[in-house]
């Protein structure tokens, strides 16, 4: 939550968005988006064929964004080569002031997010002919929705988002304000899954994140710090 105390530490975040970060969040774009029409244009599928796998898609997303974002926040450091000044430095500033990411444009809300799928895509493009197509177009659609999430959690935290987000939240589609004021009460360790936050009760009811912090402490010695 954003205080007198914590004005010093905003605008050092902030100060840490500088052009080769706008940079690489443009290149990041560009790159996701060429990989991805090349899927699109030279498969040439009948997709209708496989409307079944864009729910799938859908939960996949969510469980990735969820992942991520608990990882940046439990673990993560600014000093970090690369994701820090990127991922975390954007995590930790909305943490402190849950309303910046309303005033970031497309390109910084979005542009890092479409960094996550380019990895993946790279690999499908060198190897498509040993990759099935279903494969492919699940994972070409679950980074269309990992690519937009943080644009859905925006939506989550604009108090009067666009008609499209009222449609598609009401919809149930993308992440809601609701479900997502969960993740800003103390202690901060709830709802981390962001592109529609469906999963986050199974996440919440096995406990998986807690686990999965019991589990790094013991392998790699790590311990939650809480990136608030």
């Amino acid at each position: 939550m954003k205080t007198k105390s914590n004005d010093s530490r905003i605008q050092a975040l902030q100060a840490g968005y500088n052009w080769k970060i706008r940079s690489f969040e443009i290149a990041s774009i560009i790159i996701n988006i060429s990989l991805t029409l090349f899927f699109v244009i030279s498969l040439k599928l009948n997709l209708i064929h496989y409307i079944w796998i864009l729910p799938l898609s859908w939960v996949l997303a969510d469980i990735i964004s969820g992942l991520v974002h608990w990882f940046a926040d439990t673990y993560g450091k600014v000093e970090w080569p690369i994701i820090g000044n990127t991922f975390i430095r954007s995590f930790l500033e909305h943490h402190i002031d849950p309303l910046s990411i309303t005033r970031h444009d497309w390109i910084e809300t979005n542009g890092a997010n479409f960094f996550i799928g380019i990895p993946l895509l790279i690999l499908m493009y060198l190897f498509e002919a040993f990759i099935p197509n279903t494969i492919i177009i699940l994972f070409a659609l679950t980074n269309i929705w990992t690519a937009l999430t943080n644009q859905f959690h925006k939506w989550a935290h604009t108090p009067r988002p666009n008609q499209l987000a009222r449609i598609l939240q009401a919809s149930k589609l993308v992440l809601s304000t609701e479900t997502h004021a969960q993740h800003h009460k103390s202690p901060f360790d709830i709802n981390y899954n962001i592109t529609n936050g469906h999963t986050n009760i199974i996440f919440e009811r096995f406990k998986i994140y807690r686990r999965l912090e019991k589990i790094f402490s013991i392998l790699f010695k790590l311990n939650p710090h809480r990136n608030l």
